[in-house]
């Protein structure tokens, strides 16, 4: 389904505030993930030669990306901004995890053979300290980013201090300008670090056509994270 085809259960009200002050942002985002979406279509899971394994551990992880940016979407057009970074935390460790397999092929094996098995050894902090090996402040500043969206899914969550406006609980999402541009940020964020991973090993698979609105969308997205990307908290001089 078409991206543009919202769900009825989206609140009109924060969807037209949202693209009245960010018109570019919305336009993009959903273009970004119907992108995301063609390119999941285009591409059936690997059934011929090559690393089998890699390349179906790979398209995995980038459509279970594509949902989760969706739902991302749905969220920040709700004005349920702490539930984006829930999502983008879940978005963040496949990333991960895609870069992690592309840099050493034998774990996408392992990871669809168990994939239990392999979190209890190869969790988050354990898979960020060996993408980044070699690249300490990239690595140090992407622990300090992925820390941060846990702390809004556990008990003391972030979160709830977005639900807070003058002391009072809010009874219903609001529209909030500093909330949905830290958001968009991420969602961009999460979709690039999806993309780069994914065509490290599926490009080739890649129609030219598809190719050409890549190559006119994914810039756009650069923009807007250079624009809007921010973490309330985060403050590594180094952004992953």
């Amino acid at each position: 389904m078409n991206e543009a085809r919202l769900t009825p259960l989206i609140s009109r009200a924060i969807l037209n505030r949202t693209s009245q002050v960010f018109p570019e942002e919305t336009h993009a985002v959903c273009a970004s993930t119907n992108l995301m979406r063609r390119v999941t279509n285009l591409n059936p899971l690997e059934k011929s030669s090559g690393n089998r394994d890699l390349h179906g551990a790979i398209q995995l992880l980038f459509s279970r990306n594509r949902e989760l940016a969706h739902f991302s979407v749905v969220c920040l057009f709700n004005g349920g901004y702490a539930s984006v970074k829930v999502l983008v935390r879940a978005a963040t460790e496949n990333a991960l995890c895609m870069r992690l397999f592309n840099k050493r092929p034998e774990l996408a094996t392992k990871w669809i053979k168990n994939p239990e098995r392999f979190r209890r050894k190869w969790n988050p902090t354990q898979i960020i300290r060996d993408v980044f090996a070699t690249k300490e402040r990239i690595g140090r500043s992407y622990r300090q980013f992925y820390g941060i969206l846990c702390s809004y899914v556990h008990p003391s969550s972030l979160g709830w201090r977005e639900q807070i406006v003058d002391s009072k609980i809010l009874w219903r999402p609001i529209f909030k300008p500093e909330n949905a541009s830290e958001c968009f940020g991420q969602v961009f964020f999460i979709i690039m670090q999806s993309f780069k991973p994914f065509f490290e090993t599926c490009q080739q698979r890649i129609p030219l056509d598809v190719l050409s609105h890549v190559n006119v969308i994914l810039p756009r997205v650069e923009q807007m994270i250079m624009r809007h990307f921010q973490v309330i908290g985060y403050t590594t001089e180094v952004k992953p």
